[in-house]
């Protein structure tokens, strides 16, 4: 953050009134990214943590009880696990950029870019490696208490499945206005300035070397 700010500066000092407009779209996409990224720090963690938790509890109870409870748990615990592995993979991938050196403005926002891309990519695709993943572990936990069960009643499977499907058809429609209405028009602004930068550089160099 303060390498990005001494960017802006230095280049302010050496803008003219003409170029204010593109320094204003700068700081606003950097600020929205930086929302962004406390929004998804805070998600992650949460997710994370959630995961572990459920899993210890999924086990614990399996262990206790055994047999195709145990089964169930470790079958949903595995899912879990999956949905873990996943956000801490994109966490860590997100770390090793934060550490990267960016010594020019395009650099940072290329580096902005992917950032916001790569949260685009994991809500456009939430149901399959987040939904059906935690779906899946839940279910294998109830059939192997069905199973343990005296009379099993997989009726209440049935039931959970269509409510699962009808609140994850939901969540997913939630996700996919979210990136419509605010990481779309992130991108494309972010991209936008890419190129308005890259136009002025080209112009400046041109203006310097003339034929």
């Amino acid at each position: 953050m303060n390498d990005f700010n001494d960017l802006i500066r230095m280049w302010q000092n050496q803008s003219g009134p003409a170029e204010s407009t593109i320094q204003e779209r700068i700081q606003k996409a950097r600020t929205q990214a930086e929302t962004l990224a406390k929004r998804v720090w805070w998600r992650d963690l949460r997710e994370i943590g959630s995961g572990l938790s459920t899993s210890a509890i999924f086990l614990a109870a399996g262990i206790l009880v055994g047999g195709p409870v145990l089964v169930g748990a470790v079958i949903g615990t595995l899912f879990l696990v999956l949905v873990t592995l996943i956000i801490l993979r994109t966490r860590l991938q997100q770390a090793r950029e934060d550490r990267l050196p960016r010594q020019s403005i395009p650099e940072a926002l290329e580096y902005e870019l992917k950032a916001v891309q790569r949260q685009h990519w994991l809500l456009r695709n939430v149901t399959w490696w987040y939904l059906l993943p935690i779906a899946l572990a839940i279910a294998a936990f109830i059939a192997g208490v069905q199973a343990a069960s005296p009379s099993p009643d997989y009726g209440f499977l049935l039931i959970y499945t269509i409510l699962t499907a009808a609140l994850f058809i939901l969540i997913r429609q939630w996700n996919l206005s979210y990136v419509r209405r605010a990481l779309d028009p992130q991108v494309r602004e972010l991209e936008d300035l890419l190129e308005d930068l890259a136009r002025e550089s080209r112009e400046s160099d041109g203006t310097k070397n003339p034929v």
